[in-house]
């Protein structure tokens, strides 16, 4: 299976690719340098040329609850639009499978467990 990680130099995308399995698979792991993921354009064109069979969305921006609370909007903003140009990459170039992975600092403290989806940004 053919997979693009994007965020795969991040805490999350290491331990993926450290996973056991993860050498069977062709895996994708461009870096900034290599792949801009704010822009839309150069996103659906590296999904259209490698053709995944999967992504896995483990990129974004990240600084912890602090800078969370700091800048709330600018954290929101900048992972929706990786994660849109993401998705809408995939489904220009028919890819079947994606995965996206959140943080639990979305939720609020006193959250009861499990987590819920509904629960997220309150």
């Amino acid at each position: 299976m053919r997979i693009l990680l994007a965020g795969g130099t991040g805490m999350v995308g290491r331990n993926i690719l450290e996973a056991p399995g993860a050498a069977a698979h062709d895996i994708l792991v461009p870096t900034r340098s290599e792949l801009d993921l704010f822009d839309s354009g150069a996103v659906a064109a590296f999904i259209a040329a490698h053709r995944p069979d999967l992504i896995v969305n483990a990129a974004g921006r990240v600084g912890g609850i602090q800078a969370n609370m700091r800048d709330p909007v600018a954290f929101m903003v900048e992972n929706l639009d990786i994660g849109r140009n993401l998705v809408m990459g995939a489904v220009r170039a028919g890819v079947p499978g994606f995965l996206n992975l959140g943080s639990s600092c979305m939720y609020p403290r006193a959250s009861e467990n499990p987590l819920r989806e509904e629960c997220v940004l309150d």
